[in-house]
């Protein structure tokens, strides 16, 4: 419901300025457009909650685990694990649906 909605929302974003000041054109957009409850957005809490255990993959965007040598969507090898960074990432994939095509979608 939109009430349950606004919630997850307002979660994400505490979670967010912890780790650094909200830009307003995020605020407005989850004031317009709040996040579902789902699985992708209870997974980006988690990463946005513990950013130092992840990083970005620099050629295709998705968060693994710190310890990732090999990226498994794309086979990149070059990361990003600023905490900032996989924050910002993590609010931008949980607030989205799934665009990317992995490698258990072409099996």
């Amino acid at each position: 419901d939109s009430k349950g909605d606004q919630g997850c929302s307002w979660l994400l974003i505490q979670t967010y300025k912890r780790v650094r000041s909200l830009p307003a054109s995020l605020q407005v957009l989850q004031a317009v457009n709040p996040p579902p409850c789902s699985e992708r957005f209870a997974k980006a809490q988690e990463i946005a909650s513990n950013p130092g255990e992840y990083q970005v993959c620099e050629g295709c965007e998705s968060i693994v685990g710190l310890g990732t040598l090999v990226c498994p969507n794309c086979h990149g090898y070059r990361f990003d694990d600023d905490p900032v960074r996989v924050v910002d990432q993590a609010l931008l994939l949980g607030s989205r649906e799934k665009r990317s095509v992995i490698a258990e979608d072409l099996a």
